[in-house]
């Protein structure tokens, strides 16, 4: 009976003793943090769909838009992020690029996005890289909103 009581003594002492050593707010803090990228990574990517002027767009695009932008709105991960945003840059013509813009490596590029910081680089690389005539004018009115949003990502 001793040693039962003493066991049940000593892992309650070991279980209040590792309880102390985790941090919490840190947990707290670390799973905000993630939740915020993905809120503000679907906010980037729909925002930045629905900026670019169709004319800047293939006929694919027509058919693929609905399904894009509900992949957008429920993306949990930067990698899944990445791909979408090669998806887009592959529905958008040539001519919606600036001469010397490589398209197709800036796709090959967001195709293996592994950060949410990577996400918001690429989204701001792919839009250096566009022709103002290739945005929608409320886009460019909110422009410098829109680079905010994407210096959250993290």
């Amino acid at each position: 009976m001793k040693k039962l009581i003493l066991f049940l003594a000593l892992s309650c002492f070991v279980a209040t003793g590792v309880n102390a050593q985790v941090d919490l707010n840190s947990m707290a803090s670390k799973a905000t943090g993630t939740a915020t990228n993905v809120e503000n990574t679907a906010k980037a990517l729909g925002e930045l769909a629905n900026g670019i002027a169709p004319g800047a767009l293939n006929s694919s695009w027509l058919t693929n838009k609905t399904s894009w932008l509900k992949g957008a709105s429920t993306v949990t991960s930067a990698s899944g992020a990445g791909k979408l945003l090669g998806q887009l840059g592959g529905f958008l013509k040539p001519s919606a690029t600036k001469s010397g813009f490589d398209l197709s490596k800036w796709i090959s590029t967001a195709n293996t996005l592994k950060s949410f910081s990577g996400v918001g680089s690429s989204i701001k690389s792919l839009l250096g890289g566009m022709n103002a005539s290739s945005l929608t004018s409320s886009f460019l009115k909110n422009k410098d909103t829109y680079m905010s949003l994407l210096n959250t990502l993290k």
